[in-house]
């Protein structure tokens, strides 16, 4: 990445510098506030395995844009040797990474600061571009997702330790970001772990 932007979105807020990699997560929203000097960025697909921090850097970023302007798979250089930490400018921030833990309540969270709770809204707002209830709900439906995909939990433990009201909660949280309901985003996810296991292997087999 050349030149500079500010980033926003579901895992916090980062002064994004220029060599430093961002790794999105499936569903994960953001957006990005480019300076007017402009900035050059490169979007690499990585396989869903990878397991990489949001913000970081590499020993040799040139050489990743190498490998993907040729066509080569790029996961082997994606080994981070630094992770970047999210911006804590102000209160917004704090609350993010709250929300982020854990969905808390934002009226308790506020009355705890010394502020409004309409204050909260309109500033986290500004800060990130949705609402705190909806920056919550996100995070819920995310965690609640990678566990889906991830584990054989039972969807009703599911929606409990995400800090769902129920069962039928989490389904309609799930569908209005994949589309799909928990049940058919798990086998979804197994199916798709399956073909990809099935690429890597026939990829170390042609390599060899």
């Amino acid at each position: 990445m050349d030149g500079g932007y500010r980033e926003r979105g579901s895992m916090g807020r980062w002064s994004i510098e220029p060599g430093q990699l961002v790794a999105h997560a499936s569903f994960e929203a953001h957006d990005n506030l480019v300076a007017e000097s402009g900035a050059w960025v490169l979007n690499i697909a990585v396989p869903p395995y990878a397991i990489l921090p949001p913000v970081f850097t590499v020993d040799d970023p040139d050489a990743i844009i190498a490998a993907a302007h040729s066509g080569l798979p790029v996961a082997s250089l994606l080994r981070p040797v630094a992770v970047v930490p999210p911006d804590e400018d102000d209160w917004a921030d704090v609350l993010a990474a709250d929300l982020r833990r854990e969905p808390i309540s934002i009226t308790e969270w506020a009355r705890k600061a010394g502020f409004d709770r309409a204050k909260v809204s309109r500033g986290f707002h500004a800060a990130f571009g949705v609402t705190p209830a909806r920056y919550r709900l996100e995070n819920q439906t995310l965690r609640a997702m990678r566990l889906i995909a991830s584990t054989a939990e039972p969807l009703a433990a599911i929606a409990a330790t995400c800090g769902f009201a129920d069962q039928a909660h989490l389904n309609r949280a799930v569908r209005s970001i994949s589309s799909h309901t928990p049940r058919s985003w798990r086998i979804k996810s197994i199916q798709d772990r399956a073909v990809e296991g099935r690429y890597e292997a026939a990829r170390l087999q042609r390599d060899r």
